[in-house]
């Protein structure tokens, strides 16, 4: 079996402090004979750096790779891809969830939760602890499936709809739910910045595959765009003028589209837990979506109440990412049952 470049890499970071050890010990024997130079005491000085900093890089890829288990935002990060691979894991219809999905008519309201990577459960490792999934084991009456993955927006939840009516499964009730970020996609500088950065993320061989240097080297990523660190607050704009009508067009269709597949529609807004607050910069882009779904008649949710008063580190995944962590994600079962309670689905 061929290696993997990660274990080529650990192989050589593990070398790296005997060969150096090595290397030190036949100086120090050979300098305690001969007088002592400038330049033999810079070379045994340097010997002895470089051992330290070998140590220190076989120690950072040995924590990184097989005891660091947590994800970033962006998902940037060599350890990120390492934690979808680890737990993210498809049923037959292709979405990360712990059961198969029942492919016809089903004797009980089926309800279909289309969302993103806080639906999807991005950072959250097992999958139980997702607010889709606490609500099945709560909700034996309904039948709880989801479509959702990580970076979908607006027109990908539009057309997962429409996939499910194309393929004649039978849907009750369609939630979706809207997470602020979901109007991105029409922000064309920030479609083009972000380009840059994923491809940035994209170094060569040694980066890409070796945990620690990875970590690395995306810090710096992160101070050279100091937009990725103030990207919630940047995103509060675009509930304004031209890139809201087209958002709110674009929410037409979908609910549109809901309709033609014979489901009633229901939004759930999901909001940036680091942000929340008297000042959090999308109160004024909540207000406006609250009046937009109500004026469209559509039952609609927001979670921002039910996290007031909690400190934002327990709500996140991490200092590193804000997506939602179980805490969060048990305490929106609980008001999206309740809210599907008070908007039960019609009867056949």
């Amino acid at each position: 079996m061929t290696p993997s470049a990660e274990n080529i890499i650990l192989g050589l970071f593990a070398l790296l402090p005997v060969v150096i050890g090595l290397l030190a010990i036949r100086f120090f024997r050979r300098a305690d004979t001969e007088r002592a130079t400038v330049g033999a005491m810079l070379l045994g000085n340097g010997l002895i750096l470089a051992g330290m900093v070998s140590v220190a890089l076989l120690g950072g890829e040995l924590y990184y790779r097989f005891v660091y288990d947590t994800t970033d935002s962006f998902g940037l990060r060599k350890t990120s891809n390492d934690w979808f691979v680890r737990h993210y894991h498809s049923n037959n219809a292709g979405v990360r969830d712990d059961i198969d999905y029942q492919m016809t008519p089903s004797l009980r309201p089926r309800i279909v939760f289309v969302g993103d990577s806080f639906t999807i459960g991005h950072g959250v490792e097992n999958v139980a602890d997702r607010f889709a999934n606490i609500i099945r084991a709560q909700r034996p009456d309904l039948e709880v499936v989801l479509q959702a993955r990580n970076g979908w927006e607006t027109p990908n939840h539009t057309r997962a709809i429409a996939d499910l009516a194309a393929a004649r499964y039978p849907v009750d009730q369609v939630v979706l739910v809207y997470v602020l970020n979901d109007i991105s996609d029409l922000l064309t500088d920030w479609r083009e910045r972000l380009k840059v950065i994923n491809a940035e993320a994209r170094p060569g061989w040694l980066l890409a595959n070796s945990s620690f240097l990875n970590t690395l080297y995306v810090y710096t990523i992160y101070l050279r765009y100091p937009e990725l660190g103030d990207y919630y607050r940047h995103l509060s704009g675009a509930y304004k003028g031209a890139i809201w009508q087209q958002q709110a067009q674009r929410l037409r269709t979908l609910k549109q589209t809901t309709a033609s597949a014979g489901a009633e529609l229901l939004v759930v807004t999901f909001p940036f837990l680091n942000t929340l607050g008297p000042d959090d910069p999308y109160n004024p882009a909540k207000a406006q979506l609250a009046a937009f779904w109500k004026a469209e008649g559509v039952p609609y949710l927001d979670l921002s109440a039910s996290f007031e008063g909690i400190p934002t580190d327990e709500l996140v995944v991490g200092p590193r990412d804000a997506h939602p962590n179980p805490k969060a994600h048990a305490i929106a079962a609980q008001a999206i049952n309740t809210f599907l309670l008070a908007h039960p689905p019609r009867k056949r």
